[in-house]
């Protein structure tokens, strides 16, 4: 009995017919991957290039408040949080968020508004030379 259902398997009409359906899912499944990571990125966003204002953190390990000069997070809170339970570059960005202030240096945050509805969760920074 099994010989028989590899026997089946393995003539060549079985064989392009597998091939041709399993073309067809990696196409399937790769316009599903673009359709999905199209909406993921859709909601992300950066503001301008501007000047830090306050700064502050609590006891939090590697988290920090941010509030950028004439641009707000458009959620509840309206600064740009770093968290470090959430973000796994946080104490990265607490530190380049430190050495902009400190220098005047002005920043572009990337944050997508989508992915919570209380903060800003700060996903990248740029400095402005």
């Amino acid at each position: 009995m099994p010989l028989d259902l590899l026997t089946r398997c393995s003539s060549r009409p079985m064989l392009r017919a597998l091939y041709n359906q399993g073309e067809n899912l990696v196409r399937y499944l790769f316009i599903l991957f673009l359709f999905v990571s199209s909406i993921c990125s859709a909601n992300s966003t950066w503001t301008d290039f501007r000047e830090i204002g306050v700064v502050y953190t609590y006891t939090k390990k590697d988290s920090m408040y941010v509030y950028l000069k004439g641009v707000t997070c458009p959620n509840t809170k309206n600064y740009f949080t770093v968290d470090g339970t959430v973000q796994e570059n946080a104490s990265q960005l607490v530190s380049m968020i430190l050495a902009a202030r400190m220098a005047k240096v002005p920043v572009n945050i990337h944050y997508n508004p989508a992915e919570s509805s209380e903060f800003c969760y700060v996903k990248g920074l740029q400095l402005q030379e």
